[in-house]
């Protein structure tokens, strides 16, 4: 699971869910990339 979080003042709900969705997925995805390398 991953917790990210930012202030959704000023912008439309689901494009503010859509930017943190893409930002977490990257996140994820390093994160199995530095697994695969033997890194924690």
């Amino acid at each position: 699971m991953l917790l990210i979080g930012g202030n959704k003042s000023g912008q439309k709900k689901d494009r503010f869910y859509t930017a943190l969705i893409r930002q977490a997925d990257a996140i994820y995805d390093r994160h199995l990339e530095h697994l695969k390398k033997g890194k924690p």
